[in-house]
């Protein structure tokens, strides 16, 4: 934890103005969830429950421990004076976050101050669902840290690697900053380092994690590390470092990705049929298994013949401002 009278001081060179950091404060500010915004959420969740369970009821209708809730028509509509309050506290936070994103290294140093900041807030990421004004900040930090670049990584939690297993994918698993013991105490080591060079070593313990969980194949490759790469180049050059040969090479190799060019050490060490083939029926399991949860879901649809609505944390407030999670797997 940073002592709260000590201040962080990114780099020497990067340092806002008067009038960027009182702009910068009060962005930060806007991530608070007011009392007025918080009575406003409570009562519509209070009604909405109410109206849900009072339908359940009159229809005869549970809770299906491995299909989720299937709901009557309108249970949860929200009134659209209510959601289109709640869409104006969330447009506010949005907002705030994109541009506090725009300061860039700028605002370092008063996100820095607020990681411990414990009042609420309120905004939904994909599977994350962020609540204090703590965890905003540091996701502004974190999101250009270590921002994916082009081309890199699949939807999911796991990928397959060299030894043909399923691996939690890396920014999964943790972050640059735990061995620092926390991103506060990360910036402050590196606070000499420039905007650049910071998301150069995010991005190369990013790399490096992703090669120790290597590859099955060169799509692989071409997905999960061939990307990172590239930026880091990118950057590199962008500071005025002679990598001009390598990233003309690496670019070329992004563009026609030919099949021979994985490097060994990140591909399997034993024959690679056998993987491909372990590989494929994972693949046409998943597959089959999606296909079977569809064709049950709309069959309790026909018989039913009521809509089902699974409402799912939103990746934008401005779409879902209240949400429960699904009980689907």
């Amino acid at each position: 934890m940073i002592p709260k009278d000590e201040k962080i001081v990114v780099a020497p060179f990067a340092v806002a103005s008067p009038e960027q950091e009182a702009e910068i404060r009060k962005l930060i500010e806007d991530f608070v969830v007011t009392e007025k915004e918080d009575q406003t959420r409570a009562a519509e969740q209070l009604r909405s429950d109410k109206a849900r369970a009072e339908a359940l009821k009159e229809a005869n209708l549970h809770p299906d421990p491995v299909f989720g809730v299937i709901d009557p028509p309108d249970s949860h509509d929200i009134p659209p004076e209510v959601f289109k309050e709640i869409q104006g506290y969330a447009k506010v936070r949005i907002d705030a976050f994109k541009r506090l994103t725009a300061f860039n290294e700028l605002a370092f140093p008063f996100l820095a101050s607020h990681l411990d900041d414990k009042r609420p807030s309120s905004m939904h990421w994909n599977h994350t669902f962020v609540k204090t004004v703590g965890s905003m900040c540091h996701r502004v930090i974190h999101d250009q840290l270590i921002e994916f670049p082009a081309g890199y990584t699949e939807y999911g939690y796991q990928r397959t690697g060299r030894d043909g297993k399923g691996h939690v994918k890396p920014y999964w698993a943790g972050t640059p900053y735990d061995a620092a013991d926390g991103l506060g105490k990360w910036l402050k080591q590196n606070q000499d380092l420039t905007y650049a060079e910071k998301r150069i070593k995010c991005l190369t313990w990013l790399l490096d994690e992703e090669k120790k969980i290597g590859v099955i194949d060169h799509n692989g490759y071409y997905v999960n590390i061939l990307p990172l790469e590239l930026k880091i180049l990118e950057l590199k050059a962008e500071g005025g470092q002679d990598v001009a040969t390598e990233l003309a090479r690496v670019r070329e190799l992004s563009k026609t990705k030919p099949g021979n060019q994985a490097p060994k050490e990140l591909m399997p060490d034993r024959p690679l049929p056998e993987i491909e083939e372990k590989h494929s029926l994972q693949e046409t399991s998943r597959v089959h298994v999606k296909k079977i949860k569809a064709a049950l879901r709309a069959l309790i649809f026909l018989t039913l013949k009521v809509p089902m609505f699974i409402v799912n944390c939103s990746y934008d407030e401005y779409a879902n401002p209240i949400c429960r999670p699904s009980t689907y797997p």
